[in-house]
């Protein structure tokens, strides 16, 4: 039996955050990585500089923090469906125009599968830095082929967290093997923040693909300094470098020929042409504006189209969040393609049955499987400012 199955009784017997923890770590043969390096703010400009390497299969410290997010918020959600099912039935911005599939709603429990994918794409990093006022500990790094996320918990020294002030004081540079920034981007708390008296721990998705060539990120930190006149600077204190795990394999791309059409909210009618699945999220891209109306493509804003995928078994994971790009093509219509994520599900891309995109239920069989696009990244990083890629 796989240690992901020995797990899954005791990890499912609640949803206590403690109880999730102790089942996560009680595994024996596995522990919890020494941090690595205090840097006293002092010390700012001596560049602290680690490397983590995908050798050691995933903390169990660390997947024990994801395990219990994903089912809190699951749990959460199922809740909240109980008591405001129209929040459900009618997604903002797409009110009338789409019926969320049955199951939605559902609290799913984790599965072996998931776990699995979970120790795949997780790295463990485990470093500390710590300042006069606060500490930054970076827990590890998930990475997909598609979405690359950070978990960190800041932690006031004084004892009391400040959510307007202590959680924005990190800058993160997120940069590749050539020195290039991929994402620069602030902390700051999310949706599904774990929030103590003195310290809150977020995880920060990123909104584009990486390029495949790409085998290490560099993680500059930068932290936030004011001085007399009030002006605040985020001198660089530290960075820690990880190499990224071999993803191949875990994402689909599905073409739709243009062929599917769907109703997407002010978009009007919109023309579906790929959707990529990968664990942590999906990317599509469709045409809109078919009917050529006169308007200006920089005035659109509208929020992200609902996508739910249903797997084989009939779970069915919504996606949400995510990052937009928009482009004019040479008949008039307009492009778009978005990244979303996965909202706390971790996706088994060989097992799914059907996605729905917008009012569309699109049946998917490995004939309409195609090549990944390769220029997604370069299409998106040339036309948005990276720090705003952000969930």
């Amino acid at each position: 039996m796989s240690i992901y199955k020995e797990q899954l009784g005791r990890l499912h017997t609640g949803l206590d955050e403690e109880a999730l923890l102790a089942a996560a770590r009680s595994y024996g043969g596995r522990k919890r990585v020494n941090k690595a390096l205090v840097i006293p703010i002092a010390a700012a400009a001596a560049m602290s500089v680690g490397v983590v390497s995908v050798g050691a299969s995933c903390s169990w410290d660390f997947k024990s923090l994801l395990i219990s997010d994903y089912s809190r918020e699951r749990k959460m959600i199922a809740d909240a469906y109980k008591e405001a099912p129209s929040w459900f039935s009618e997604p903002f911005m797409y009110e009338g125009t789409v019926d969320v599939p049955e199951g939605a709603e559902i609290y799913h429990e984790m599965t072996g599968k998931e776990l699995e994918l979970l120790d795949r794409i997780s790295v463990p990093v485990e470093k500390t830095f710590a300042f006069d006022d606060l500490t930054l500990e970076v827990h590890g790094v998930q990475y997909d082929g598609y979405v690359l996320s950070l978990r960190y918990t800041t932690i006031n020294n004084s004892g009391l967290i400040d959510l307007g002030t202590d959680d924005h004081q990190f800058v993160f540079d997120w940069k590749d093997e050539n020195g290039r920034t991929l994402i620069n981007c602030w902390g700051g708390t999310y949706t599904g923040a774990d929030i103590g008296t003195d310290r809150v721990t977020i995880t920060q998705d990123t909104q584009i693909t990486v390029p495949d060539d790409i085998k290490a990120i560099t993680f500059t930190i930068g932290k936030g300094c004011t001085d007399s006149t009030g002006f605040t600077s985020y001198p660089e204190c530290g960075e820690f470098t990880v190499e990224l795990p071999d993803v191949s394999g875990l994402e689909r791309t599905y073409s739709l020929d243009g062929a599917e059409t769907t109703r997407l909210g002010g978009y009007g009618i919109s023309r579906l042409r790929t959707v990529s699945f990968s664990p942590l999220g999906v990317f599509i891209d469709f045409d809109f504006n078919l009917y050529r109306d006169m308007q200006d493509i920089t005035e659109l804003h509208l929020g992200h189209p609902p996508v739910y995928i249903t797997m084989n078994d009939g779970t069915v994971i919504p996606e949400g969040g995510g990052q937009r790009n928009y482009d004019y093509n040479e008949d008039g219509t307009f492009y778009c393609s978005w990244q979303l994520c996965s909202k706390y599900h971790i996706t088994d891309v060989h097992n799914i049955a059907s996605v729905q995109i917008g009012n569309a239920v699109i049946e998917l069989d490995d004939s309409m499987i195609t090549e990944r696009n390769a220029n997604v990244y370069d299409q998106i990083r040339a036309k948005l400012d990276p720090s705003k890629l952000l969930r």
